[in-house]
């Protein structure tokens, strides 16, 4: 079964942004290539208009090539779009949208909060082809919470990472709340290669410098145990797969489970904020190069980088891959857009 994983919603991408304009806004260091120079675009790039107004936040869901959701920005609606034709769903009083998941468009769940009555109400649909069907539950909270990431394992198992230290997992049925560091946020959850359910998390510390500590939490005996912490000022940890790597001036990384180690060089790139795709032998990267303006698409096919979308601006920016297609949304100067890049 494929699982796909929503990561980084607007609260954790704001925050990786801010870190990544703190951590390399004065650094200009380019790590030697021995392969120079860029091979032409690979993909072809669609590109598409979602809303003239703000619409995207981070948070795009793609369970195949012929559907994309994207939530929208005040958490009020979502936006399917389906060969070509947007559709718009809107949510009425005290109900808020954040995050999609799902391991296929039949199964396919949106999660929000309801805020009424002075409780926090967690809130699910399921996708049925037309539009979202509330399915009923009892749990409701006294803390206000919002969502910001999950991971779809089964129908029975969903885990939705919320602030305030608070992990819901849904059973197809009702939720179950399980508890973390309040002063985290959460970076993604997943399942490691050896089937282990993990979280990875931070805290930021505004000093000088700026110090991040990244946690990473195990889930046994029904409790999230932490099971590694790292402080940093020149890293960016993220989850990718079933593993974590990172970005720091020198390249990309991978966690082997002790610390970060270098596995794919940058070329003339100031840095990048994400990645998608099968592996570090393949996938592509968002972020700055150092010899164009602002946003650019990267593509690594494990010997060469290639230029591929050039001069957007990559804030809240959301980069998700279904088999050979690449799907970039992001908002800019007030108009949220949409690439899809198709190999060529």
């Amino acid at each position: 079964m494929k699982i796909f994983i929503s990561v980084l919603s607007v609260s954790v991408f704001a925050a990786s942004l801010l870190l990544l304009s703190i951590l390399f806004s004065c650094s200009d260091n380019i790590t030697d290539f021995t392969n120079t120079g860029f091979d032409s675009a690979r993909f072809y790039w669609n590109y598409d208009t979602i809303n003239s107004s703000s619409y995207y936040d981070g948070e795009m869901y793609t369970p195949d090539t012929s559907n994309i959701f994207i939530v929208s920005f005040d958490g009020k609606s979502i936006v399917r779009v389906s060969n070509g034709i947007k559709e718009f769903y809107y949510f009425s009083g005290g109900d808020y949208v954040y995050t999609m998941l799902g391991s296929d468009i039949n199964n396919s769940y949106l999660f929000g909060v309801n805020r009424s009555a002075g409780l926090y109400k967690p809130l699910v649909w399921k996708w049925s082809g037309t539009g979202f069907n509330l399915i009923s539950t009892n749990s409701s909270y006294n803390t206000n919470f919002v969502m910001f990431n999950g991971l779809f394992v089964s129908t029975n198992e969903i885990w939705i990472a919320c602030s305030h230290g608070m992990i819901l997992k849904f059973d197809g049925t009702n939720f179950q709340k399980t508890t973390y560091l309040d002063s985290l946020v959460v970076d993604g959850i997943f399942i490691d290669k050896s089937g282990k359910l993990k979280m990875l998390a931070n805290h930021i510390l505004f000093n000088e410098p700026v110090v991040v500590i990244y946690y990473i939490f195990e889930y046994q005996n029904n409790s999230w145990n932490k099971i590694y912490a790292d402080s940093t000022v020149n890293q960016l940890y993220y989850v990718f797969n079933k593993e974590i790597g990172g970005f720091d001036e020198r390249g990309i990384l991978e966690f082997d489970g002790q610390s970060m180690h270098k596995v794919v060089d940058y070329y003339n790139m100031s840095y990048l904020v994400r990645i998608a795709g099968n592996s570090f032998n393949e996938f592509v990267g968002m972020g700055r190069g150092t010899d164009v303006p602002p946003g650019f698409l990267f593509h690594w096919n494990g010997v060469k980088w290639s230029k591929e979308v050039i001069g957007f601006e990559c804030y809240e920016t959301g980069l998700n891959r279904v088999n050979e297609n690449f799907y970039v949304a992001y908002n800019s100067c007030g108009r949220t857009g949409l690439y899809i890049g198709r190999k060529k």
